[in-house]
């Protein structure tokens, strides 16, 4: 089907529908880019930690808390989406990867410019090339070096999912966990308290965020039942609580704001993304066609790299500290954050779209599609 509708809303945000196509999908990823929003707008007050702790504070840490899935979850979504694939190693990475190239030096030249703009320093080649081999140019771009090089393992992966048995598929997961979020969470939190080091390292032989993607694909494929959702629904605000208090608990200690527990790899982050993939994977296979949400989703999940990509400049401008976009003359925080959230991903889901419909920055936005 070509559009779903003849509105003139659907006629400017065309949506096609594939015989493939998982409404969930477009669901979970839209969630995840607003989520991406919502946790940049809080992240800088919530850094502004001080004695006593204002109120405000206590509502940025919570909204922080709740929207880490974010990034563990675009890794899942990527898990569950290419795994099941079967395709040539070689044109499957030329693919992706060139896919992903475009985007990123072009925004890595312009958050240079940003910068160097933030830092006061002259732009000169000199300067922009020397941040573009430093790393991410910007605070958010290292999500695009980590993607790229989950697509390096896909190929492999693939080959195990295929001719392994499903229970070595969650155990090589459950190793994961153990491993690469786990054990090093205990040893961490163990030194914070007691200043004593162990030194299990060597056995900390799996890292990084690869296992989420044989999370998305093992938990894509569940059917879970409405009391499971809600179960794991759950689970999600519960440990997105226990965050939020050891986040508190640590700052105190700390007297300066301390970001360890909301690592994408901590254990606590592992059961929060896994636990609301599970939920809000069921809200979306609930959906029929003719959903709101569904529909709107349809016409977000497009946009997603593009907004993920452009919206921390939106961000730097907006909330200037005398900018009328920062909404300081509210006076009600949840109210606050709610503005300029909602403000920041329809303006920047509305710059993306605008620049897609440019031929020669179209690629700078668009994701891979295939």
């Amino acid at each position: 089907m070509p559009v779903l509708g003849e509105t003139m809303n659907e006629k400017i945000f065309p949506v096609t529908e594939r015989p493939d196509y998982e409404g969930w999908v477009d669901i979970v990823r839209s969630l995840a880019c607003f989520a991406v929003v919502l946790l940049h707008t809080c992240a800088t007050p919530a850094k502004l930690f001080s004695l006593p702790v204002p109120n405000s504070w206590w509502i940025y840490n919570i909204l922080i808390s709740l929207s880490r899935f974010c990034i563990p979850v675009f890794y899942m979504l990527s898990g569950y989406l290419l795994l099941k694939r079967e395709e040539e190693t070689l044109p499957f990475l030329k693919y992706r990867l060139s896919k992903f190239l475009v985007p990123l030096l072009f925004w890595s030249f312009i958050y240079c410019l940003q910068s160097c703009r933030e830092q006061h320093l002259p732009v000169t080649p000199v300067n922009v090339f020397r941040m573009i081999l430093a790393g991410p140019a910007y605070y958010h771009l290292w999500f695009l070096y980590t993607l790229a090089a989950l697509y390096c393992l896909i190929p492999v992966f693939r080959i195990f999912i295929r001719h392994a048995k499903p229970e070595m598929i969650w155990y090589a997961l459950a190793l994961w966990f153990l491993m690469a979020s786990l054990l090093p969470f205990c040893l961490r939190i163990f030194y914070k308290f007691t200043g004593e080091h162990i030194n299990w390292q060597p056995l900390v032989v799996l890292r990084g965020p690869a296992g989420y993607l044989i999370g998305g694909y093992i938990l894509g494929r569940l059917k879970p039942s409405k009391r499971t959702a809600l179960f794991c629904f759950g689970i999600y605000l519960l440990t997105a609580g226990l965050v939020a208090f050891g986040t508190m608990r640590l700052s105190l200690l700390q007297e300066n704001y301390d970001g360890f527990l909301n690592d994408p790899v901590s254990s606590g982050m592992v059961v929060l993304s896994f636990s609301f993939f599970i939920s809000a994977k069921y809200w979306g296979d609930s959906l029929t066609k003719k959903s709101l949400w569904l529909k709107i989703a349809q016409r977000v999940s497009p946009l997603t790299l593009g907004v993920f990509l452009i919206h921390p400049l939106l961000i730097s401008y907006l909330f200037k500290k005398n900018a009328v976009t920062s909404f300081n003359f509210i006076y009600d925080p949840v109210f606050r954050i709610t503005l300029k959230v909602v403000l920041v991903f329809t303006l920047s889901a509305l710059c993306v779209w605008l620049i897609s419909k440019v031929p020669v920055l179209k690629k700078t936005v668009s994701p891979a599609q295939r």
